[in-house]
């Protein structure tokens, strides 16, 4: 129970990291203006159709499936089934790519057509030319910004694979301390260079998104380290979870792998000795005979 909350507790650090890049950058959009809030926003609309939706099945089996390969000691299998669910994963993230950047244009139109509203209204036409562009400027717009979306999106979906990679290792600290170490080498440069120097939605969305990068990168590297000690028999905290997963069975053992001795239980005996030769009873040879067989 206590090691299941502290495990618990030390992986919410890492989610607490990743939507603590998410929000900062959204109030850091509100501060520039309504127009660069509204891209951050419809961006972020489209995520979960060209981005998370496929990958959270797929890190959904990882830790379904690879915890059980773990705890049952079948390293190969194990290594094989990330290998290729990563594979799958980085085809997805191209796909993401592929689809979307042709049609950025239409997407951005289609999830800011909200905005259009702004248009109906005299005072609020600079936003709309703010989202939309007013003719002379082109790269602080939502078209422009939706060249970025789909490498963050691919990014997080990378991401959340290689998590779900080391969630069924078990190796919750190792993924803590390097959100954190994340928030401070590589978001908070990002930010302050999105925010002060760029002044750009696009800027500001690839400072919310490259620590996840970052991530997947050093989370794959770990899980081919883990995957490299588990075949050696090295230690990790897998063991762990081994000893955990791993009940002894037989015989000798009652309920919860206690022995019957313990549980107040004499231990089934079967009696032998009216065995015969041949492997049948004693009983069984009179009631066949009796039976003319």
């Amino acid at each position: 129970g206590r090691d299941a909350i502290k495990h618990g507790l030390i992986a919410m650090v890492l989610d607490l990291c990743v939507q603590l890049c998410i929000t900062v950058g959204i109030y850091a959009a509100g501060e520039l203006g309504l127009p660069e809030l509204y891209q951050i926003s419809a961006m972020q609309a489209a995520m979960p159709t060209y981005g998370t939706s496929w990958a959270m099945g797929v890190s959904y089996a990882i830790r379904i499936v690879g915890a059980g390969l773990v705890g049952g000691q079948q390293y190969f299998a194990f290594g094989m089934f990330v290998h290729s669910m990563t594979a799958c994963g980085l085809a997805f993230a191209v796909l993401t790519v592929v689809t979307v950047i042709p049609w950025r244009r239409a997407l951005a139109f289609g999830y800011g057509s909200q905005a259009c509203e702004f248009a109906s209204h005299t005072d609020c036409l600079p936003i709309y030319a703010g989202m939309f562009g007013d003719g002379d400027s082109t790269f602080n717009t939502l078209q422009a910004s939706f060249n970025v979306f789909a490498p963050a999106a691919g990014s997080y979906s990378l991401f959340m694979i290689t998590k779900a990679g080391l969630y069924a290792c078990f190796d919750f600290a190792f993924m803590a301390w390097w959100a954190v170490a994340s928030l401070f080498l590589v978001f908070l440069p990002g930010i302050l260079v999105a925010s002060q120097v760029y002044k750009t939605a696009a800027a500001l969305y690839v400072a919310m998104y490259l620590p996840m990068l970052f991530l997947a990168i050093v989370f794959y590297i770990k899980l081919l380290v883990n995957l490299r000690r588990m075949n050696a028999g090295l230690p990790g905290p897998w063991k762990e979870r081994e000893r955990a997963l791993t009940a002894p069975t037989g015989p000798a053992f009652g309920p919860r792998g206690q022995t019957w001795s313990n549980v107040g239980v004499s231990q089934p005996q079967r009696d032998y000795s009216s065995m015969q030769p041949d492997g049948s009873t004693a009983l069984l040879t009179t009631e066949l005979s009796s039976a003319g067989i």
